[in-house]
């Protein structure tokens, strides 16, 4: 915690404590302003998964603005997660209706039945997660890409009308990266940016900052709607 702390104190350093400047060193290309620290929380402060005109403030003034929106966002995708990603081999061990509970059932209330109608989204969320930056290590382990297959699968399960498209996986993957590589092993009286970063909540993380980058990008993703030109009466 206490290399948290000194990238922290950096970081207001380098930025003058200044929102306005923070932006301004973080897309200079000088040197002189490269590998600025914690680059996950700048991401959470331009994509306003947190509010960025709290950099420059007190720490306890963005310990309470930020670790509180960051447990929202937390445990907002807690619920969605628990929605969606279903284990319906667990949930026989609760249930007691066999029937309902079978494999092969087709019930639409089945979690059976919905399992198997989302194995068409999985296996193409993953055909594309298998793919991501080849030539990077980190994106061939087994736990990152099933972290970056949760966390699409989530996405295109909330967004129904749009669900998953080619292409998501390569926007997501450099901020599950660097949320993956900032975070710290944090206990509940840690520094509040080590809160920001705690490990046990990457997954939850990356999810929030990729919905944000989504509402940014979505137009590129969505089908253009054409009008008819009117015809002129002959």
């Amino acid at each position: 915690m206490e290399a948290v702390r000194k990238e922290w104190s950096e970081l207001k350093r380098r930025a003058l404590m200044s929102p306005v400047h923070l932006r301004a060193v973080t897309f200079s290309t000088t040197q002189s302003e490269a590998k600025l620290p914690l680059l996950s929380l700048r991401w959470r402060l331009y994509l306003g998964v947190l509010a960025i005109e709290h950099f420059g403030e007190e720490d306890e003034e963005c310990r309470r603005a930020w670790v509180v929106s960051a447990e929202k966002e937390r445990s907002n995708y807690e619920v969605l997660r628990r929605q969606f990603v279903v284990n319906p081999g667990a949930l026989c061990e609760e249930d007691a209706d066999w029937k309902r509970m079978n494999p092969l059932s087709l019930d639409e209330d089945s979690p059976w039945f919905q399992y198997h109608q989302d194995q068409e989204l999985r296996t193409t969320i993953m055909q594309d997660v298998a793919r991501t930056f080849p030539e990077e290590a980190y994106f061939r382990e087994a736990r990152v890409q099933k972290l970056l297959a949760d966390i699409l699968f989530v996405y295109a399960k909330l967004h129904s009308s749009l669900q998953y498209r080619q292409g998501m996986h390569e926007l997501l993957a450099p901020i599950l990266m660097a949320v993956d590589r900032d975070s710290v092993v944090c206990d509940g009286d840690a520094f509040f940016v080590g809160q920001i970063l705690d490990r046990r909540f990457v997954e939850h993380d990356a999810f929030a900052m990729f919905d944000k980058l989504m509402r940014i990008c979505l137009p590129w993703y969505q089908a253009p709607s054409f009008t008819s030109p009117r015809l002129k009466p002959v």
